[in-house]
């Protein structure tokens, strides 16, 4: 007697990976969004796009949003996507050669593209030299070569395209007065240039003493140099207030506004930069300085944190709400690991892997269980001492742990919390759906986070389709979100995430061969089931993979509607004959353990389809071949012909 088997094999590719702003890394893959718009960066260099499209931010040659992954035509060999997200979403992709390309929108010239027209597609923009670095301020972009000259267009309404113009600049045109330039920094139309020699230049918006020079004006066309600066390392700004971190960071300087105490040297202005003298003389170095609003922060080479600036709701953590004026050392908090700041509430993971927080907090974003304002800083004990990271998500925030585990807590009304509700959480509370993460960024409310084996998943706000899943619906639960294509290397072609597998099977055996060099040869002799060699994974890429079996179930559309079962469940010679039709118990374990890179425990013995829900199953090695044994308990008549659908699910992602 003989019957047919239609096998169902489908598989999802996981290979995902910051990089820029917005961009998230594991491996060689990349996923890039503006909170709206996703992109994935392959590792050959191409692209998939989903969500927003409506000024043709996908690049797809339409302004119809896509809520599932596309492939950017015309996107090769590509190295890094910017994204855009101030107001209307556009992009740029830098590729390998460094050729820079541009889409979306483009009202004010800000693509490089003339006319102003919105640009469906990704366009190369012409006559730019090779180019290593794109920086985007609002609706001006900035192109640094690998010569170190700067390139800009776009808006120009106060000089900051640096033309000596104010109209705006539909083309890349060369700025002047610059060389060897190593840094761009910008905001609020105002822009610093820190050349390779650590001088400072300024250009845009100057009403405010923004320039350092002594003079404010409405605009400043060309560059020009901050004489009161040398040897500049670093300089932090929010377009009002200024920073330079100078002398191999042993001095800060501040010049700018500084009505509520954010110069931190007494003065509601400086004209010119003034020396920061109780940051200066603390004979340490200056780390990092942090400008959020009118509040400010250094963290210095000892782990130390100061605070000044505007503390009307207790963010500066000091105790009062009077605005302080001069950079204060934050009490009650160890030495700090990490720091955040939303602008109104701190943050900080201390080296003793303990997390503290104070300041406004409507939300319960400071974590402590309530929604009132904290003065200094206090410990959030339920997260315990073992924190490795903090992520900053506004009003919500999330924390790392050194096993994996991610805790949330905040504002939570798109489900960006990821805990299955959108409702607000004060105390943290674990995301307890993953695991093994190593990496949460926030964008807008869509939250996307990675774990150790490069898979990305995501959550919260999906009003278009940002995550991927096919819908608009907000996400409270992550979603993995993946990158559906495999390529092998032995000449089979693309494996394209649904892989129909037909073969035969009678009393002896089945045999079966695939486009991605797997094949099946089951000989069930046994007559109370078989245990054999039927699946061979080989693994032509050239780096180790991990291997997941998402699940292992049988499938209704066919003849045979079949039933995964335990095999000591049933009592299998005493089946009538409609319940041999019905029953069946599919397992796999390794043909030889040693084969596999990583192996699992749960595999040496059977491992049954009933058992089997995103259980990972090991990993293989570089060029090298694994082997499962297919085992099966049944009772399946052999009086006709029937077909029955199987439906395995593998996730492969880097190791």
């Amino acid at each position: 007697m003989k019957k047919t088997i239609s096998v169902l094999l489908i598989f999802l590719v996981i290979l995902i990976t910051s990089i820029p702003a917005h961009a998230m890394e594991a491996g060689s893959t990349r996923i890039v969004s503006n909170g709206e718009t996703t992109f994935l960066i392959e590792p050959d260099g191409t692209v998939k796009g989903w969500g927003r499209n409506t000024k043709g931010e996908l690049g797809i040659g339409t302004s119809i949003d896509e809520y599932s992954p596309v492939t950017i035509q015309g996107l090769s060999n590509i190295k890094e996507i910017i994204p855009n997200d101030y107001g209307h979403g556009y992009f740029f992709a830098i590729d390998n050669e460094g050729n820079v390309y541009a889409w979306g929108y483009n009202g004010y010239g800000q693509l490089g593209l003339d006319p102003t027209a919105n640009l469906l597609i990704p366009t190369l923009i012409l006559n730019l030299p090779p180019v290593s670095e794109i920086v985007i301020n609002e609706y001006t972009t900035y192109a640094i070569t690998t010569d170190g000259d700067v390139y800009a267009w776009g808006k120009n309404d106060y000089g900051q395209v640096g033309n000596n113009s104010k109209i705006n600049q539909l083309t890349p045109v060369k700025v002047g007065y610059l060389s060897k330039v190593s840094s761009i920094i910008c905001k609020a139309k105002i822009v610093f240039a820190i050349t390779q020699d650590k001088n400072v230049y300024a250009w845009g918006r100057a009403d405010d003493y923004q320039m350092g020079n002594g003079t404010a004006i409405p605009a400043q066309t060309i560059p020009l140099r901050i004489m009161g600066l040398s040897n500049v390392d670093e300089v932090a700004t929010n377009g009002v207030t200024s920073f330079a971190i100078c002398n191999n960071r042993q001095d800060v300087y501040s010049w700018g506004e500084g009505w509520r105490g954010e110069l931190g040297t007494y003065a509601e202005r400086n004209r010119t930069p003034v020396r920061v003298w109780t940051l200066s003389d603390l004979n340490e170095s200056i780390d990092e300085i942090i400008i959020e609003n009118n509040t400010c922060f250094a963290i210095t080479d000892s782990n130390t944190l100061y605070g000044w600036g505007y503390n009307s709701y207790n963010q500066v953590g000091t105790g009062g709400t009077f605005n302080v004026s001069i950079p204060t050392k934050i009490l009650d908090i160890p030495k700090v690991n990490e720091f955040i700041f939303n602008g109104y509430s701190g943050i900080v993971l201390g080296t003793d892997g303990c997390v503290y927080s104070w300041g406004k907090n409507p939300y319960g974003e400071t974590g402590n269980g309530s929604t009132s304002r904290i003065a200094t800083p206090q410990k959030l004990n339920v997260l315990g001492d073992t924190v490795t990271k903090i992520f900053n998500g506004n009003n919500s925030m999330y924390a790392l742990k050194d096993n994996g585990e991610v805790y949330a807590w905040g504002i939570n009304t798109s489900g960006q919390l990821g805990i299955g509700t959108i409702d607000t959480v004060t105390p943290p509370t674990i995301i307890d759906s993953i695991l093994d993460i190593i990496l949460v960024e926030k964008i807008g409310d869509t939250v996307f986070a990675t774990d150790s084996q490069g898979i990305i998943y995501g959550w919260g706000n999906n009003d278009y389709g940002q995550l991927g899943d096919g819908t608009t619906m907000d996400i409270t639960l992550p979603y993995t979100i993946f990158n559906n294509v495999i390529k092998t290397i032995s000449g089979t072609g693309d494996v394209n995430s649904i892989v129909p597998i037909v073969g035969s099977i009678n009393a002896l055996t089945i045999s079966i061969t695939h486009p991605a060099n797997i094949s099946y040869a089951i000989d069930p002799n046994n007559a109370d089931g078989f245990y054999t060699s039927d699946i061979r994974i080989q693994n032509n890429s050239k780096v180790p993979v991990r291997i997941t079996i998402e699940s292992f179930k049988a499938s209704t559309d066919a003849d045979l509607q079949l039933i995964d079962v335990l095999p000591d469940s049933m009592d299998w010679d005493n089946l009538n004959l409609e319940e041999s039709k019905s029953f069946i118990s599919l397992g796999l374990q390794y043909e030889n353990e040693a084969q596999w890179q990583i192996s699992k425990h749960e595999l040496i013995n059977p491992l049954y389809a009933v058992e089997i829900n995103n259980t990972f199953i090991g990993a293989l090695g570089k060029s090298t071949i694994g082997v499962l044994k297919l085992c099966g308990m049944h009772g399946l008549a052999f009086d006709g012909n029937y077909s029955t659908k199987h439906e395995l699910i593998f996730i492969f992602s880097l190791v």
